[in-house]
């Protein structure tokens, strides 16, 4: 949406300490004459937007692991082998966990509070708030309960340094007030930050402000969704304020600088091997439905220019090995397409005009407010398609194909409908794909049944939803540092485990 050429590098970060259990010499850090404990409320919001949008130190978690996980790529041997989900290792963890709290949220919290005492800062702190509710998404969303209450008291006079957990159904609903709160402050007569202070919208003030309204109340209707909340749902979508078009859609800007350039782009031209495949599961289910994005998605193989073959999900080195698929995958296999790895400076997608018509044909589906599913749900993929520059007619042509929407379906085959083709438009965005799938158990994934004696291939299985992760581990640090309130999380929460279900995975999400 906008094209950047601020040099984030010159943004001073404010403080650079590690929150609850990642707090480390925290005297020694805070005392430090050379790192500044009061800046600029326009270059703490540019810091923030860049830290969060970009996803820079998240990179790793959404594509060697939760992309696998709800099968838009694979890698060979695996990483995402059933059952050894166990290969998310406590470095990325600990990595995830610090980046968000200490470089996002905690000065997310600086930025609210040097703005909500001044009466002219009342837009700034607005988006503050709304800007923590999406980053303690991504959060809760991955562990289940977290530090939320206490989480960013590590500096001032509490100086909470072994912040409590929260429960996520607590927290969700606190989400939900703050947006609420957010956009009800927010007042057009005030001023807000500086057009190059905003990286992720354009234009005037009052234009921008209302994108961040639309943003706020579209991240809400995916919160009120996602926790069961029909009130909520009802409400915002009588009001139907939300994003509007493709040209609405909430994307960070990367830009092309060795440190701010698009992390999928990094690894593509440093790492290659490490980006795996396409997933098989992704090439089935798009030619399943004769999808024109297949060849938006993945590149042909080296070895046949002609031809789009996916890596085989959940294959273990034996059942490789023996044959059943072949050899050198590798090069007989298709890499995810070009468009999302040869641009340096290309877009990241944080909340789309998509996702939000989805979310919509859901409320439709269950009864909670608007027009039809069937018409959310056209939008959906239209908005999709039209995001990657395909022509109208194919557009018209899928939507009464293999795509074209079941008004005649049971309930639950509609949601299926819904949420597979979401998961489609979603390709890449691990973090909401792996949400979405755990809430509502589609996409049905599958693999391969093989037979490894013989080396042959008995059909496609499904994969049980019991076996696939629901969660990601706690970081070993929080055993060491927040020991008590991490004992506390899981007696209440369950096991620190990957299968253990976060709250609103609990919810009867069927029709």
């Amino acid at each position: 949406m906008k094209n950047i050429n601020l040099k984030y590098s010159l943004i001073l970060l404010v403080f650079l300490i590690t929150l609850s259990a990642c707090v480390k010499d925290f005297e020694e850090i805070n005392e430090n004459p050379n790192n500044p404990t009061i800046t600029n409320p326009s270059d703490l919001f540019t810091y923030i937007l860049k830290e969060g949008g970009g996803e820079y130190d998240m990179f790793n978690t959404n594509a060697s692991y939760l992309n696998r996980w709800v099968m838009y790529t694979a890698q060979f041997f695996g990483y995402s082998i059933m059952p050894s989900y166990e290969n998310l290792g406590q470095s990325t963890i600990q990595i995830l966990w610090e980046s968000i709290y200490t470089k996002v949220l905690l000065n997310t919290n600086e930025l609210m509070n040097i703005t909500k005492e001044e009466p002219e800062d009342i837009n700034k702190y607005a988006v503050a708030r709304i800007w923590k509710v999406y980053m303690f998404q991504k959060v809760t969303d991955l562990w289940g309960s977290v530090p939320y209450s206490e989480a960013m008291r590590a500096i001032g006079e509490e100086r909470i340094l072994k912040p409590a957990y929260d429960n996520q159904e607590d927290i969700y609903e606190d989400m939900l007030k703050e947006l609420t709160e957010a956009v009800a402050d927010i007042d057009m007569t005030k001023p807000f930050f500086t057009d190059n202070a905003d990286i992720l919208f354009d234009g005037t003030d009052e234009t921008r402000i209302n994108l961040w309204i639309k943003f706020a109340n579209s991240l809400k209707l995916k919160l009120a969704i996602r926790s069961g909340n029909q009130t909520v749902v009802s409400e915002l979508m009588n009001n139907d304020n939300f994003i509007s078009g493709n040209n609405e859609s909430v994307t960070f800007q990367y830009i092309d600088t060795e440190a701010d350039r698009n992390p999928w782009y990094d690894w593509h031209t440093n790492a290659p091997a490490n980006l795996g495949q396409i997933s098989d599961f992704m090439v089935g289910m798009l030619r399943s439905f004769d999808d024109p994005r297949l060849s938006i998605y993945a590149e042909p193989t080296i070895l046949n220019p002609d031809t789009i073959i996916g890596m085989p999900n959940l294959m273990s080195k034996e059942e490789i090995d023996c044959q059943a698929f072949g050899n050198n995958l590798i090069v007989r296999t298709s890499k995810i397409g070009l468009r999302f790895l040869e641009e340096p400076d290309s877009e990241n997608i944080l909340l789309s005009y998509s996702e939000l018509c989805f979310l919509k044909a859901e409320a439709a589906l269950r009864a909670w407010g608007g027009s039809t599913p069937e018409e959310y749900y056209k939008e959906g993929i239209r908005a999709n398609m039209e995001y990657f520059d395909i022509d109208n007619n194919i557009i018209e042509e899928y939507l009464v194909g293999a795509a074209a929407y079941n008004s005649n379906a049971n309930s639950n085959e509609q949601l299926e409908q819904i949420i597979t083709q979401k998961w489609i438009a979603l390709y890449l965005n691990g973090f909401e794909a792996f949400a979405e799938y755990r809430r509502t158990g589609y996409p049905k994934l599958q693999k391969w049944d093989v037979n490894i004696s013989e080396g042959t291939l008995n059909g496609l299985i499904d994969v049980d939803q019991n076996t696939v992760p629901c969660r990601i581990y706690y970081p070993s640090n929080e055993l060491l540092l927040n020991s008590e309130n991490y004992n506390n999380a899981i007696a209440t929460q369950g096991q620190d485990n990957l299968y253990t279900k976060i709250w609103w995975a609990t919810l009867n999400n069927g029709m």
